[in-house]
């Protein structure tokens, strides 16, 4: 794990964005600022999620920013109530918190820590990219300024979990997602289903979040018995994966990427079948140059037992 760095989070709360935050937290590294964007819930539902998970987890003093609800183009697509509940949070309920949401909405916000932290900046975005793009827009040179993004999306050799080609984040925002996958970042990392599905979370793992001293745990641990039963209701198998755990744990260098690829990115913004697709164009190793754009492919050792013990479970 590196803790020379500062944390941007930009998520869609949702129960696996809820797994990353509490395990994020519990690594100690510094968190700036958590963004917010309309994707397993709308962004109002989100955020209040994201406030009173930060008050649970005694952490109030983390600012929560707004973001944007509808995509670049067209309208919010309506969420992903049948994996994370109309909630987000699989009608799991966390007390109300008196914390003031920031002042700044996020894509701002993002720019204002990327003056303020420069290199020092590492972004972790968790859901559809539309406030990262959008801060795009408004500071053309973001790309550059910071240290790394680390973007939970997409599928290379992996069938969708939305369509047959296309994986919720990007399918949800595809234009922005085209925008931020085709930028000029000095370094890239798309952390696909191709190996977040890899990386899976069983009932009986589940059991000892339940059984944790921690009340935070315990309540994430009924949100994920939700996700549990709704993975396995909508795709078969026992587990569920942890797409967002599992990219939190690649920003901050807390697991090793044993295998990920030097390649150009783009995305299907079109309305037919394919629009979200994830096109990867995997490069030589000397056709890199100024910038890095890396797809994740495997990483070392199984993450659920090391997710496990940062929660002291």
């Amino acid at each position: 794990m590196n803790d020379d760095y500062v944390y941007y989070v930009d998520c869609d709360p949702g129960i696996d964005d809820a797994l990353a935050l509490l395990y994020l937290l519990r690594t100690g590294v510094e968190v700036a600022a958590i963004g917010i964007v309309s994707g397993n819930v709308e962004v109002t539902v989100g955020a209040e999620n994201t406030r009173r998970l930060l008050a649970l987890a005694g952490r109030k003093d983390i600012p929560v920013s707004v973001g944007l609800h509808h995509p670049v183009v067209g309208e919010f697509w309506g969420g992903a109530p049948d994996v994370h509940g109309i909630d987000g949070f699989g009608g799991v309920e966390l007390s109300v918190s008196d914390a003031v949401f920031d002042d700044l909405p996020s894509p701002a916000r993002l720019i204002e820590l990327a003056h303020r932290y420069g290199r020092k900046l590492r972004i972790i975005a968790l859901g559809p990219l539309t406030n990262i793009a959008a801060a795009i827009r408004q500071e053309p040179s973001l790309p550059q300024m910071v240290d790394t993004i680390t973007v939970m999306g997409g599928a290379y050799n992996s069938d969708g979990n939305v369509t047959a080609q296309a994986e919720a984040n990007i399918y949800a925002d595809p234009h922005a997602a085209d925008q931020v996958l085709a930028a000029l970042w000095r370094d890239l990392l798309l952390v696909p289903l191709d190996i977040t599905t890899q990386h899976m979370l069983t009932a009986v793992d589940n059991q000892r979040l339940a059984g944790s001293t921690d009340p935070l745990v315990r309540r994430v641990s009924k949100m994920v018995e939700f996700y549990l039963n709704a993975c396995r209701q909508k795709y078969g198998g026992a587990e569920c994966p942890l797409h967002d755990p599992l990219a939190v744990a690649l920003a901050i260098d807390a697991i090793t990427l044993n295998d990920a690829r030097q390649c150009r990115l783009s995305v299907d913004t079109s309305g037919a079948a394919s629009r979200g697709r994830t096109v990867v164009s995997i490069l030589d190793a000397d056709a890199a140059s100024g910038s890095r754009t890396r797809i994740a492919l495997a990483a070392e050792p199984d993450f659920a037992p090391m997710l496990l013990k940062a929660l002291d479970c």
